[in-house]
């Protein structure tokens, strides 16, 4: 109920060292945008001379009767003067062309794991949220422990996000490494 809530985005923030490969283990209010996939990835490269990010998601099916999906999209820093973690993505989508929605990094270490979230609110009725959890590595590897738990769980208890509304993305048995 209510337009979108406020909430504290990483600042300062260094778009370069937020750069390169993120995999996807866990989100939540994606379901209508993302759909049913395993193996997420966003894959982000910054053009220097522009100040433009490009974006490449990708999925790989659950079942052998769907597909794999993906979608190129660019992002931009909101305001580049800020230096705050709130970023603008835009992604073609069939029939409205394009859609453009706040891709705001809540906390990073930049190295292991990434808390983002969006929000759009219809009027000042209801809004929509939705929110990821980022790992630099696919396989849960060493980096990633309970230590790192502890940091995202204290940005969501932060931000008034329930870890429980979260569902775990499928990591395993990725056709691509």
């Amino acid at each position: 109920v209510g337009g979108c809530p406020n909430v504290t985005v990483k600042h300062p923030f260094n778009i370069v060292e937020y750069m390169g490969t993120w995999y996807q283990k866990e989100t939540y209010g994606t379901e209508l945008f993302q759909g049913t996939g395993k193996c997420v990835t966003a894959m982000y490269s910054l053009n220097p001379d522009t100040g433009v990010v490009d974006v490449f998601n990708s999925q790989e099916p659950v079942s052998s009767s769907s597909t794999a999906r993906s979608i190129n999209g660019t992002a931009v820093l909101e305001d580049s003067n800020k230096m705050e973690g709130k970023l603008l993505v835009t992604f073609p989508i069939p029939i409205i062309q394009r859609i453009t929605s706040k891709y705001w990094v809540l906390d990073t270490d930049y190295s292991n794991w990434a808390v983002v979230w969006s929000c759009f609110s219809v009027g000042t009725l209801a809004h929509s949220e939705s929110a990821w959890i980022l790992v630099r590595h696919r396989d849960g590897a060493k980096e990633y422990n309970d230590n790192t738990d502890l940091e995202i769980d204290s940005v969501l208890k932060r931000e008034g996000i329930p870890r429980s509304r979260f569902k775990k993305t499928d990591q395993e048995n990725c056709l691509v490494q």
